[in-house]
């Protein structure tokens, strides 16, 4: 079997950012559960956080508690959060990245693969 090295001058940008998208809705709908499920097992666990507000001074100064405490109110929400929010992450990180691929395949080469 004879194998070939060929060189990815230019990657279709459009085409690796709707694959990207696709990728992030699929591990956004798998966050959105575990943070659904997160979010009802620590109500259950400490009920007192359901009347924990933003402005409360545990709160306040805190990232990592602002954080938690929009997971925990937004509860099942994040089952269809998830997925809308990580698709257009990745997308846009797709998108910038084959973009910069780009410019740097353009001025130095792009990647060589063997194929078969």
């Amino acid at each position: 079997m004879k194998t070939e090295l060929r060189e990815v001058k230019k990657l279709r940008i459009l085409s690796i950012a709707k694959i990207a998208l696709i990728f992030g809705i699929v591990f956004g709908l798998f966050q959105g559960i575990g943070a659904g499920l997160a979010a009802k097992q620590t109500l259950v666990t400490y009920p007192d956080l359901a009347n924990l507000s933003f402005s409360d001074p545990s709160v306040v100064g805190n990232p990592q508690m602002v954080f938690s405490l929009i997971v925990i109110k937004m509860g099942w929400w994040n089952i269809l959060a998830m997925p809308i929010v990580l698709a257009f992450v990745w997308w846009l990180a797709a998108l910038i990245s084959a973009w910069i691929y780009n410019l740097i395949a353009k001025k130095f080469g792009g990647i060589k693969l063997e194929l078969a």
